[in-house]
């Protein structure tokens, strides 16, 4: 391709508004465009260089996924909103009418579709274990785009789903999928972290600051996360997990997540199923339920300072709406709610704060809202409250707290639960080291569905037995486009993009100096039609501007190696070749010149990039 003729141009300032690394950098190098209306955006265009690497890393995804006998398929963008409404309509679904007046939704995730055809198509065990996968578009409702490719409305993705007889098919398959999944990674020289997304879900986690000490032993070389610990084989998938079912998989898909890391064992999990040691507070005797003044203390800050306690001994009222009742949650006062643990608890896929209105009408008193003599109201409590003794607590009665409130003596819950946030530089549930937090996006999701969709839509097959029972499922993700910013993330530096040899665009950035030199012109047309001919791929740099403005968009579109061709390296009979990831350049004799190349791609250097 002649850089004269490529569409899409580079930039030289970041545009307004750009946020990630690899979203302004992306911007700049003319690889993508937004789509915007009225201040929202809609999405981005993926111009020439960016869909080349889009289709690569498609490519190594198909390699991975047909090598564990996984089928590629292809379902429809639009559900029917009947075949949804047999399991559950998630936030974030995209959803019309169309002329005929029937309702209809964008697929954001495929459970419903790949379920209905296998009700259709398996009929026996003796078709069982399958797996299919399709790599298409995926569309959710953000509210707001934002990280350019990292959180987008519509974006590419790969959804992959496997049928089972049983569990423990399941879980052999599993691990296959995990390995696949590494291997992916490892071939578009993406550093993952693998961390426990759910009770029987994972996450695989790009993280940015991959260069940390600490960081890089929970790499995937060699180490992996809480629930798929290394220990040497393969067949204990999930023993540090039990198996109640990871809540509405729809909540929360494909965020930035804090990522819960201890710096003394592998522990790793998402912050929104993170778990940390909580300790005992007040281990003396029940005392009396007393009352205190404290007005004006509507926080837990305030009511520690005022009654002379630490914020471990208060039990802090938090309210939420859920399935159309409002929930009153008890949990420490030095911990926070964990929305996520809380939705899952409550197997709730509506979770919202209660607003002061819908608290009032319970008869309780913002700021001092107290579970004691409270009735009429489904009570959580977070597994840190049973725990402790002598707390306080609000008296429902304005300006006033309780003082010594025991659970089970003076309230009792319907629901007790872990359902804090795991804290930096709380206690590991493992070992007891300090955990610590980094920030990550979610690149791929593994998820045993189980019968959740095949119970509910009938999916069945007959066992040897002659009996019928329900498909036992997984789910497998790789969000391709979000995979293609992660890689600018881990592979850039303050001139541009380091595009790993495995996903680059082209390989090879041919750079013709001096354009109105006959010469030149004649050398570096001939070097570009022989290299073509040799099956490299070329970006051809023929437009007659400076050595400054290409070398700086060579440096920023970032292919892996640049060749350039100039009266001094004619006069010593060859062309510069230089790596994008080094400093250094060599002029290479034109005789020995795609031996280097090849070497060069192919190379140590090369291969650590790619």
């Amino acid at each position: 391709m002649r850089l004269s003729k490529l569409f899409g141009r580079t930039l030289r300032e970041t545009p307004s508004g750009a946020e990630s690394v690899s979203h302004k950098l992306l911007l700049r190098a003319g690889m993508i465009r937004q789509l915007s209306v009225q201040g929202l955006t809609l999405g981005y265009s993926y111009l020439p260089l960016a869909l080349r690497v889009l289709r690569k890393i498609e490519g190594i995804v198909r390699e991975e996924m047909d090598a564990i006998g996984s089928q590629e398929i292809r379902m429809l963008l639009v559900h029917p909103a009947e075949l949804l409404k047999e399991t559950k309509i998630g936030p974030g679904m995209a959803c019309w009418k169309d002329r005929g007046g029937h309702e209809m939704f964008l697929g954001m995730a495929y459970e419903e579709v790949v379920t209905d055809l296998a009700r259709r198509e398996i009929g026996s065990y003796r078709q069982l274990p399958f797996m299919v996968y399709q790599i298409g578009t995926r569309f959710r409702e953000e509210p707001r785009s934002h990280g350019g490719l990292i959180r987008m409305r519509e974006f590419t993705a790969m959804d992959a789903y496997s049928f089972h007889p049983d569990q423990a098919s399941l879980d052999e398959h599993y691990l296959q999928v995990h390995q696949a999944y590494l291997s992916i990674f490892r071939r578009c020289s993406l550093d993952t972290i693998v961390v426990q997304g759910g009770a029987e879900a994972h996450d695989f986690i790009s993280v940015t600051e991959a260069g940390d000490d600490q960081l890089s032993r929970h790499m995937d070389r060699g180490r992996y996360a809480d629930g798929w610990r290394d220990n040497g084989s393969d067949d204990q998938l999930s023993r540090h997990m039990d198996r109640s079912h990871y809540a509405d998989k729809r909540r929360d898909d494909w965020s930035e997540d804090s990522i819960i890391l201890c710096t003394k064992c592998d522990y790793a999990a998402s912050g929104r199923v993170a778990r940390m040691a909580k300790g005992t507070v007040g281990t003396d005797e029940e005392l009396p339920l007393e009352e205190a003044a404290t007005p004006g203390c509507v926080t837990i800050e305030a009511v520690a300072n005022c009654l002379g306690v630490p914020k471990a001994r208060t039990a802090k009222a938090v309210f939420y709406a859920a399935g159309g009742e409002v929930v009153f949650v008890v949990i420490r006062g030095d911990l926070e709610v964990n929305e996520t643990k809380l939705a899952n608890a409550l197997k709730a896929a509506d979770l919202r704060p209660a607003t002061e209105e819908e608290i009032r009408a319970l008869r309780a008193v913002p700021g001092y809202a107290s579970p004691v003599g409270l009735e009429g109201v489904k009570v959580v409590v977070d597994d840190s409250i049973p725990a402790a003794r002598n707390l306080v607590a609000g008296a429902n009665k304005e300006s006033y707290h309780l003082v010594n409130v025991n659970y089970g003596r003076d309230f009792t819950a319907d629901v007790v639960a872990d359902i804090a946030a795991a804290q930096p530089g709380g206690a590991c549930i493992h070992c007891g080291g300090k955990l610590r937090a980094v920030q990550g996006v979610a690149v791929g999701k593994a998820d045993k569905l189980g019968t959740k969709y095949s119970r509910a839509l009938g999916a069945t097959f007959l066992g040897c037995d002659g009996q019928e029972r329900p498909l036992v499922m997984g789910h497998y993700s790789i969000a391709i486009s979000r995979m293609m910013a992660a890689v600018i993330e881990q592979h850039h530096d303050d001139k541009g993009i380091i595009w790993p040899p495995s996903i680059a665009p082209y390989q090879i950035h041919l750079v013709a100096l001096s354009m109105n030199d006959p010469r030149v012109v004649e050398a570096a047309e001939g070097l570009y039609a022989e290299l073509q001919a040799r099956g490299f791929e070329v970006l051809y740099d023929d437009r007659d501007e400076g050595a400054g403005v290409k070398f700086n968009d060579a440096d920023l579109i970032g292919i892996p190696l640049r060749l350039t061709v100039s009266p001094r390296t004619l006069k010593q009979n060859g062309a510069e070749l230089k790596l994008r990831w080094e400093k250094e350049a060599r002029v290479v004799g034109l005789e020995g010149l795609y031996s280097a190349i090849e070497a060069a791609l192919i190379g140590p250097s090369a291969v650590a990039q790619g």
